[in-house]
């Protein structure tokens, strides 16, 4: 296996888009720049909603992340990923299911403060 074949194999997890732009890789039928320019012309007049689909392993959540880091030039943005936190804190991604609506809420919230106090330096 060559060096650049064992790199990529340490970086692969199926199970995660990966936020770091270096590594973010241009697709042909990427709608990222379609995206940014509906946000840029709606933004003001009328607020612009997006409904990113697919299937598992399409690359949404990659396209989300590289939407997010283009976006938060202009704006705050705060990703919450539910799935990701299960994995990582709780390590029980089954428990997700079981979790109440206001507990999404509270998780949510306390995913804002923490990127106000990143990215906004919000003590």
């Amino acid at each position: 296996m060559t060096s650049s074949w064992r790199e990529v194999y340490k970086r692969f997890d199926p199970e995660a888009a990966d936020d770091r732009p270096e590594w973010f890789v241009d697709r042909p039928r990427s709608p990222v720049a379609d995206i940014l320019a509906d946000l840029d012309a709606e933004l003001d007049v009328l607020g612009a909603h997006v409904l990113l689909t697919g299937t598992v392993g399409t690359g949404k959540s990659t396209e989300l992340l590289k939407l997010a880091h283009a976006r938060s030039a202009k704006n705050f943005v705060v990703l919450v990923d539910l799935v990701a936190h299960f994995n990582r804190v709780i390590e029980d991604d089954a428990a997700l299911h079981h979790i109440a609506p206001w507990e999404v809420c509270f998780l949510a919230g306390l995913q804002v403060l923490r990127a106000a106090e990143e990215q906004l330096d919000f003590i």
